[in-house]
């Protein structure tokens, strides 16, 4: 397995952190291999827009992050990231394939190259199968039309056991896990350890 090095990116105007200020000439891209851009929001059901009211528009600004990376580093891989509260992905759950359909359109027309679910509370297990079971599907699919492949990556708790996890679901469809260990002082093997039930 490669060795990544990602970073999240919080493209909402943050008081005085503004897109402005936070979009600069000097981020460095070439240290990265892969770029999460934080966030989108699921609406009805499907992938869109966290927000229609910013300016630039948040469209716009993800294709200002995508643009500014890949010239830096055309290797670079960039996804999108949703979160974090239960109640837009339940409602996703009650039609996956459609909320997965969304997210590759989503993916497709603004040129990235996969998806991390950073779905943290209200965790529900049968509802998270559901949607990764899509999601793979759909990605997979979608890759196999454009010629690439479309990630998926899930953002999960310290420990498998606070978030009730059913690991071998994951492991059959998700690429990669980014556990939430924040620096928190906890033993890093020991929460991965937890998931030994991932490949």
């Amino acid at each position: 397995m490669k060795n990544i090095i990602g970073q999240y990116f919080y493209i909402a105007d943050e008081d005085s952190r503004t897109w402005e200020v936070k979009f600069r000439s000097d981020i460095p891209f070439d240290k990265l291999t892969r770029l999460y851009i934080a966030f989108a929001e699921i609406v009805n059901g499907n992938l869109t827009y966290a927000s229609t009211t910013h300016q630039p528009p948040d469209k716009e600004r993800i294709a200002n992050l995508v643009n500014a990376c890949k010239n830096v580093n055309p290797l670079d891989e960039i996804f999108i990231t949703s979160g974090t509260e239960a109640a837009p992905y339940l409602t996703a759950a009650k039609y996956p394939d459609a909320f997965a359909d969304s997210v590759v359109k989503f993916l497709r027309d603004n040129k990235l190259d996969g998806y991390d679910m950073d779905w943290e509370n209200g965790l529900d297990k049968d509802a998270l199968n559901k949607l990764l079971t899509a999601l793979r599907s759909a990605l997979d699919a979608a890759g196999k039309t454009d010629g690439k492949t479309y990630g998926l990556t899930l953002a999960v708790w310290q420990y498998a056991s606070q978030g009730g996890y059913d690991l071998a679901t994951i492991a059959n469809n998700v690429d990669e896990i980014n556990i939430m260990s924040y620096g928190t002082g906890l033993s890093l093997p020991n929460c991965v350890q937890s998931y030994s039930g991932f490949p």
